[in-house]
This record gives C-alpha cells, sequence and structure tokens, in this order.
C-alpha cells in the first residue's frame, strides 16, 4: 500500500465538500426560455397535505403525457414543460380522481394549480373547470409566446420578425431604421439593460 500525500487527502476532501453544498441546493422549479413549469399542493378537503399523491399532466396538442408524485409537504412539480395547454389528473388511495381540463402553461412561467380531493372511491371522476393562478410568484423570470396570429396582424414596416421582441414585457425598441443592416433591424433594450447586453 502507498502512502497517501497532504495534498491528496485535501483533494479529496474538497472534492467532499463541494459534493455536499451542491447536494444542500432548494430545488426549485426549472425552465429555459423555451419551457415552462407546473407546481402546487395537493389537500384533502380539510386542508392536510396528501403525500404519495399521483399527478398526470398530458399535453392536449402533442398528447405527451408526465407524471409526478407529491411529496411529504404534499407539493408536486412538472419542470420544463413545452408551452400549451394541459390536462391535468389528481389521484390518491381513498379520495376522487379529480381532472383539471386545461391548464395554460407559457414559456418561462410557473403556473401554480392547488388542488383539493374529497374522499371517496379512486374510480369516481370529478372535472373540474379551473385555471391555475396566473400570477408569477415563483422566479422573477418574464417571458412571451408570441402565436402565428399575432405575427400575421401585427404591421411591422419591414417584416422583420425580430420587431416582435419589442411585443413582450420589460422591452423598449427604438423605431426601427430600415435602411440599416439587416432591413430594419433595431435596438433592444429589456428591463433597463443595455442594447449590447442582450440575447436576442
Amino acid at each position: 500500500m502507498g502512502v497517501r500525500s497532504a495534498g491528496s487527502s485535501r483533494f479529496v476532501l474538497w472534492v467532499a465538500f463541494l459534493a455536499a453544498l451542491f447536494s444542500c441546493g432548494v430545488p426549485s422549479p426549472a425552465q429555459t426560455s423555451g419551457t415552462g413549469a407546473l407546481t402546487g399542493t395537493v389537500t384533502d378537503t380539510s386542508g392536510a397535505v396528501i403525500p404519495g399523491a399521483v399527478v398526470t399532466a398530458t399535453n392536449l396538442g402533442t398528447g405527451q403525457s408526465r407524471t409526478a408524485t407529491t411529496d411529504s409537504t404534499g407539493n408536486y412539480n412538472f419542470s420544463l414543460l413545452p408551452a400549451g395547454a394541459y390536462h391535468v389528473t389528481f389521484s390518491a388511495q381513498r379520495f376522487k380522481t379529480v381532472e383539471v381540463r386545461s391548464v395554460s402553461v407559457n414559456v418561462t412561467e410557473v403556473p401554480v394549480l392547488n388542488q383539493s380531493l374529497a374522499v371517496g372511491s379512486k374510480s369516481e371522476r370529478i372535472t373540474v373547470s379551473a385555471a391555475a393562478e396566473t400570477l408569477q410568484t415563483q422566479n422573477a423570470a418574464i417571458g412571451k409566446l408570441t402565436g402565428s396570429k399575432e405575427v400575421t396582424d401585427i404591421p411591422l414596416s419591414s417584416r422583420n420578425y425580430t420587431q416582435l421582441v419589442a411585443t413582450a414585457p420589460g422591452v423598449v425598441a427604438n423605431v426601427p431604421n430600415a435602411s440599416a443592416i439587416g432591413n430594419g433591424t433595431q435596438d433592444v433594450n429589456v428591463n433597463g439593460s443595455g442594447s449590447d447586453q442582450n440575447n436576442t
């Protein structure tokens, strides 16, 4: 057996410290600039949380489903959901299954959909027309999804799609200069940042 040097022991301790540090981070609903997330809490009618409830989110446009299970505090989280409308189902042993027909998930947003389940048979289904909380309380990210109707209906001076950036919240753009390189490009400032600090 070889003798371990003090340098290698410090390296091993340093790696162990970093691993512990990164494993203790607070989990947060993840999303990217092209995805959103959905989160919430499942409770019974008295307000007590239901751990182990199964939540299924199905994208109405693609039919793709994702399933999550509530943790010990009754919370669930779907991260990295493509933008769109979702059919969400909540089920748990000894509780009636609840279906929420359409929940809208937009890019960079984390809607909160809390659900209360009534005691009963799991095979009994209750359909709810509920909306997720529209106030963005999970993080400070701002985003906007521009649909094809908006693209065709907005009068753009040079039909340059980059002018649509000015319709997003927190964006200030100068008047487009059709003679500039790029045929109608414009300087864009987002949330008070300079035009050279954007990834647009």
